[in-house]
């Protein structure tokens, strides 16, 4: 392990930065409850898909892993009867890093760029421009590959910072404003409907003559890049990263808690809009982190909770389009429309090759959901899933977001499965055992 620990390190750092970003606090209230050496072995011997281990092997990472773990101060027990997520995430990070030392899965760590902010950045590498009908938008100077970011409705920018300032990446970003409000702080400060917004992207490829893009779709901007599809047979790829597809309506509803949350505030706005206002306060008040101390005794169902969060300094941007009444009713009218709207229709169109990513432990949406809408109208998609990710993979797990972008992207090839991901074809409504319902 000698020849690999600065980057084998670094990386199991980065991993545990994943908790620190949730919660700064939480690695030095609570240990990480860890697997005995045979537990942990056992789990990755019997492994069928994935890159395959030694014993010798195992017992290298999981003695450097709790070495590393020791001398960085964070707590753990030991040989634990049933270890919570957080160490099998750790260790499993810790495999993956151990690989990449021998440099044979493309993860690396996290360099952070010459630029302090987004603002720096759009300033000295961006243009900004408007098409004929007034829509805003910010096209990179450089770059070898043209990627379309479309993002969710209403979400601030600077979720993406991690990606968009990464000095490795040399894509052409092209980033539209939607017609729902401003692209840089969010909010929803007008209707406007998902044909509108594809046809505004579309708008900015023909006036900059583009001949070939990737699209780059988070959330319900899924929805977006398949109508874009529709409208633009300049697009060559879609990879689509944690999506929204509800309210299909020719497929059996299932909902995560929060959809089925604001399902319900939706309806009530419908039928008294002047409760939105009310409803928006009770939203911002009730973002905020699980009071640990009512599971200070179940190590498990608290790291379940944790791995579910955002990092918390993007917890405020995330709710941007509910904070306030007339955000919120927009939302809700922005979400009756795209369900309106026959987006399977342009899933079943789409002849392109898609990339799905999601994480383990997403409470948003409904991964299942989306599997199975993609799995009954989509041709040969792959699907990536990332062990201990949540709804916020291209943030709080980047390493792992890039690594597998840049191998659809740059290489043109199926990203790779390790200890964390797991790649391969697209079954149906794949279940995972988060506690999401």
């Amino acid at each position: 392990m000698k020849a690999a620990i600065s980057p084998f390190r670094t990386l199991i750092d980065q991993a545990l930065d994943e908790i620190r970003l949730r919660d700064p606090c939480y690695l030095g209230r609570f240990p990480l409850t860890m697997p005995s050496l045979d537990t942990f072995a056992k789990r990755h011997v019997e492994r069928t898909a994935g890159p395959q281990y030694s014993q010798v092997q195992l017992e290298q990472v999981f003695a450097a892993t709790c070495e590393f773990l020791h001398s960085t101060g964070v707590l753990t027990e030991g040989k634990a009867a049933v270890p919570d997520h957080l160490s099998d995430v750790i260790l499993d990070s810790a495999l993956d890093a151990f690989v990449a030392s021998e440099e044979r899965n493309g993860l690396n760590p996290y360099v952070a760029g010459r630029f302090a902010s987004l603002r720096d950045l759009l300033a000295a590498e961006y243009a900004e421009r408007h098409t004929a009908r007034g829509t805003r938008y910010f096209i990179r100077n450089q770059g070898d590959r043209s990627v379309v970011l479309i993002s969710a409705v209403g979400i601030p920018l600077n979720v993406w910072s991690k990606f968009l300032l990464d000095p490795s990446l040399q894509y052409r970003m092209i980033l539209v404003e939607g017609g729902s409000g401003d692209l840089i702080h969010g909010g929803l400060e007008r209707h406007a409907e998902l044909k509108e917004h594809a046809l505004d992207i579309a708008d900015v490829i023909e006036r900059e003559r583009l001949e070939r893009i990737d699209v780059l779709a988070w959330c319900n901007g899924a929805r977006v890049a398949f109508a874009l599809a529709d409208y633009c047979d300049k697009v060559h790829s879609l990879t689509l990263v944690s999506p929204a597809l509800m309210g299909i309506e020719a497929i059996t509803p299932k909902y995560s808690l929060f959809e089925d949350g604001m399902l319900k505030i939706f309806a009530t706005i419908a039928e008294r809009p002047s409760l939105a206002n009310l409803l928006a306060g009770s939203l911002r008040q009730q973002n905020r982190k699980p009071d640990w101390t009512e599971y200070v005794n179940d190590p498990v169902e608290r790291s379940t909770l944790l791995l579910r969060l955002p990092a918390e300094k993007h917890a405020a941007e995330l709710i941007a389009p509910l904070t306030r009444g007339d955000y919120l009713i927009n939302f809700s009218r922005r979400v009756s429309a795209d369900s309106a709207y026959p987006i399977h229709e342009s899933i079943a169109r789409a002849q392109i090759p898609i990339l799905l990513v999601t994480g383990s432990h997403d409470a948003i949406v409904e991964n299942s959901f989306a599997c199975t809408a993609l799995h009954r109208w989509a041709k040969g998609v792959v699907h990536a899933d990332v062990e201990g990710a949540g709804h916020y993979i291209n943030d709080l797990q980047y390493v792992y977001f890039r690594a597998i972008l840049r191998q659809f992207f740059d290489f043109e090839r199926i990203p790779s499965s390790c200890a964390r991901v797991k790649v391969g074809p697209l079954v149906q409504a794949r279940e995972r055992d988060s506690g999401v319902s």
